[in-house]
């Protein structure tokens, strides 16, 4: 008779399993840099000052996860100021308990401390690096008898971990390319990542993946939202602002269409799946996408897809060139939009309702534009989809 083997249960599998992705050599190296205050210390003849320092190198290293440069302050620095609280609770506490009392009262303190850290974690991920911090950094305080005053403990902590923050704030990522500057290196990245989900899940769309694609997908564009929170729009908005808040909205409103399709259950060509994924391309790169690969409107979803590639079009040659980002184009004299394409239902010159219906989203000029069909053109940037 068989004997059935228990079912491994999920949590554990999961805890096991190889994580696949991309690895962040630069937080890596950020990572083996966080050593050095404890060096110096070491070097300096102090080592028992660098262990606060190398303690709080470890927790900032911990925090860097990937993100914008300007989130970075708040996603080190506020954590770290936690800790140093807790560094200090812990080195007083242990001090004004009695060394006969220690054993009964310091577990008790350190308890109730453990419910407020507790408490703040749940209000979100920020708040769940401070508590930890907090407690552990506590609960090493009130443990490690060094000779140093606790003062001078919690300077040590902050120093050590305002050295990860110093890297992650200074030095360029060692894989920037083209034109981004290295100060907005994070958010393009993370609009890349959007960009590039969105052509994973349009691959996916009608398989078996596809709702897990779809997930990553949200996941990367609530990461895309949080890093670019603070950049400035308006007026008072730097191109690289204007350029970034662009994409990020044409990026979104891609997601969107990918997402209809997706739920539709129906196979997505090639095309546009090769589109999505240039665009993620042009925004690593900081330049021109280059001719986008237009999908056939044969649906409803397509023709979403369609024209969401087409106000992608229009975010990266508007922002290029220093114009409105995308949802603002106005619509010239003439029939045409910004950067000289024809406006819905009309050709170039004004000409429009000539007795065929054209599709305005299938064949684009410009650097950063839909290429056409493999249909015959026309004149003008126009291609016949049917006749009337």
């Amino acid at each position: 008779m068989p004997v059935e083997r228990p079912a491994v249960p999920f949590w554990l599998r999961h805890a096991l399993r190889a994580q696949a992705g991309p690895v962040p050599w630069s937080a890596m190296a950020r990572g083996a840099a966080a050593v050095l205050p404890l060096l110096v210390a070491v070097l300096a003849g102090a080592p028992t000052a660098g262990v606060p320092a190398a303690i709080g190198a470890l927790f900032a290293g911990i925090n860097d996860r990937p993100g914008s440069r300007r989130t970075a302050v708040t996603a080190l620095g506020v954590p770290a100021a936690a800790g140093a609280c807790g560094l200090l609770t812990g080195t007083l506490a242990a001090a004004a308990v009695p060394q006969g009392l220690a054993t009964p009262v310091l577990p008790v303190l350190l308890g109730l401390l453990g419910l407020v850290a507790g408490a703040v974690s749940s209000t979100g991920p920020l708040a769940s690096a401070c508590g930890t911090q907090l407690l552990i950094a506590a609960v090493i305080g009130a443990g490690m008898d060094l000779p140093e005053p606790a003062w001078l403990r919690c300077l040590s902590y902050l120093t050590g971990a305002a050295w990860p923050l110093l890297l992650r704030r200074l030095v360029p990522a060692p894989r920037r390319r083209g034109r981004i500057p290295y100060r907005f290196d994070g958010e393009y990245e993370a609009v890349a990542v959007v960009y590039e989900r969105t052509a994973a899940l349009l691959e996916a769309a009608g398989g078996a993946t596809a709702t897990a694609r779809r997930a990553a997908l949200t996941a990367a564009l609530d990461h895309a939202q949080d890093a670019l929170g603070g950049i400035r729009s308006g007026p008072r908005a730097s191109p690289e602002e204007l350029r970034l808040g662009a994409r990020y909205g044409a990026a979104a409103a891609l997601a969107e269409a990918a997402t209809a399709l997706a739920w539709t259950g129906e196979p997505v060509p090639r095309r546009a799946v090769r589109g999505a994924r240039r665009l993620a391309a042009a925004v690593r790169a900081g330049a021109p996408c280059g001719p986008l690969p237009a999908p056939p409107r044969t649906a409803p979803g397509l023709r979403a897809l369609d024209d969401a590639l087409l106000r992608a079009a229009e975010a990266f040659d508007d922002a290029d060139r220093g114009g409105r980002p995308p949802g603002t184009a106005r619509t010239r004299p003439g029939g045409t939009r910004p950067g000289g394409l024809p406006a819905p239902g009309r050709a170039p010159g004004g000409a429009a309702g000539r007795g065929r219906a054209v599709t305005w989203g299938a064949a684009r000029a410009g650097p950063c534009r839909p290429a056409p069909h493999p249909t015959p053109r026309v004149t003008g940037d126009l291609v016949p989809t049917r006749t009337g």
